[in-house]
Formats: C-alpha cells, structure tokens, sequence
C-alpha cells in the first residue's frame, strides 16, 4: 500500500531487498501508546501477538520504507516495546544485529532512534564491525 504525504510516498510492509540509502534502527511504541495509534483497546493484542504478527522469526524486521527525492530510507524495527529498553534486554547487541539487516538492503547510513544511544554506550563501538557500513567516529546532530 502506498500513502503519499506532501512529497513522500509511503509504502507501508515493503518487500525486502527494494534497496535503502539510509535506515532506521527503532523499537515499538509502548503498548499503551501503540493501542492509542491504531485505535484499539490497550488489550485487544498482547505483546506476544503484536511480536508474532511483526516479528515472526524473532528478528529486527523492515516495517516500512520512505521514498523522497532525497533517497529511500527504511525503519528497522527490533522486536521491543520501549517500556522494555531497560529491562535487562542487551539492547547494544539487539540493536547491533538491526544494523546487521540494514547493510543487504542497501543502506549505507544506520541512525538509531530514540533512546537507543543514550542507553547503549557501546552500541556504536558494536555497530562499527557491521558488514557494508561506515562507522562515524562521532555521532552528529542534525535537523
């Protein structure tokens, strides 16, 4: 399905291997706030239908993809809902392996979203080995 914005147009569920310039690393929303997004009530899927229905290897998945003049770029999404970042989950090597995915898809630039980077101190050392990906030494803003 394709939903255009303005200047975007945005393929939700995109087949794999379209071919990225940039990604995304990210994690769910809490399931409070994902249940206020889609209109449901808090308790019509639990977190273990909402990972299955997603996430049925148990892995990072692309859950969509953003084309705009400037390139394609795509959100990876780890298989964790942001109340679950500080639970212990070994985030720097989950989000190491999301980075992992992006590579094959053609990404050449990986940011991580979110809370990701505050809470893993490692994760950019961790990243820095991922196959067809630059490693920056620093993290930059941007606007």
């Amino acid at each position: 399905m394709t939903v255009v914005t303005g200047h975007a147009a945005v393929r939700r569920r995109p087949a794999p291997g379209t071919g990225l310039d940039a990604a995304l690393v990210g994690y769910l929303p809490t399931p409070g706030d994902l249940a206020a997004l889609t209109g449901l009530p808090e308790h019509a899927l639990s977190r273990d239908q909402v990972r299955t229905l997603l996430f049925p290897d148990g892995r990072a998945q692309l859950l969509e993809e953003t084309a705009t003049p400037l390139g394609t770029s795509g959100f990876i999404c780890m298989p964790l809902f942001a109340d679950e970042l500080t639970s212990g989950a070994d985030l720097a090597a989950r989000s190491a392996r999301a980075v992992e995915r992006a590579a094959p898809l053609g990404a050449r630039t990986v940011s991580l979203a979110g809370m990701i980077p505050s809470l893993t101190a490692t994760a950019t050392t961790s990243c820095g080995s991922c196959a067809g990906l630059r490693s920056s030494p620093s993290p930059r803003a941007t606007r």
